[in-house]
């Protein structure tokens, strides 16, 4: 006997909590919009919640590119959205990077990072396909490509520059390009300016 009331009691439960969540349903989750909830109500009646999942400002991050010109580098300022990554941040800034400066055809391959914070780019082969670089445009390019990462992604202490997934002696054949290239871009800049000092 007590079994069976207890099965009952059971029942009623379960019937109150249904109804209760039926009039949870229709009458306090669709409240149209304005009826003084705080929820945003999408046009199905349902409430929609803030999305929080990017954790990004909508028009994006300032960041500074350095384009290559005939005259060293100009920069541009942009917006781009950064990621928590810093390689994700990477591929969006040399994606911008490249569609300023890269011969049309230019793609990037891939972005990767290793345990030394030294960040690999790989650009396709028409990064240097039929293109006569002298000596201080083959500068220019890797030094704007150095500054354009550096000074955009937090961690990196060095670049290094693939074509096709593969190391290339260099770029333009004046600069060696089989080591990461801050050493290169940062002693040449420095007796560059050596130079142009007064006596």
């Amino acid at each position: 006997m007590n079994s069976k009331w207890f099965i009952a009691a059971i029942i009623a439960v379960l019937a109150v909590a249904s109804i209760f969540g039926w009039y949870m349903a229709k009458n306090i989750l669709n409240k149209p919009e304005g009826a003084g909830d705080s929820l945003v109500v999408q046009s199905d009646g349902m409430p929609k919640m803030p999305d929080f999942s990017s954790g990004r400002a909508g028009d994006g991050s300032p960041v500074k590119l350095y384009i290559p010109n005939d005259n060293g580098t100009v920069v541009e300022e942009i917006r781009a959205q950064k990621d928590a990554l810093p390689v994700k941040t990477a591929e969006t800034i040399i994606a911008e990077y490249l569609k300023r400066s890269a011969p049309k055809d230019t793609k990037l391959l891939g972005v990767y990072k290793d345990r030394s914070n030294i960040l690999y780019i790989d650009f396709s082969i028409e990064l240097i396909k039929n293109r006569q670089l002298d000596a201080k445009q083959e500068f220019v390019l890797l030094k704007s490509i150095f500054q354009t990462v550096v000074s955009n992604v937090q961690g990196i202490e060095d670049i290094k520059i693939l074509i096709e997934g593969k190391e290339e002696e260099s770029l333009g054949g004046h600069i060696l390009s089989l080591y990461p290239i801050k050493s290169y871009v940062f002693s040449d800049a420095q007796k560059t300016a050596e130079k142009k000092q007064p006596n």
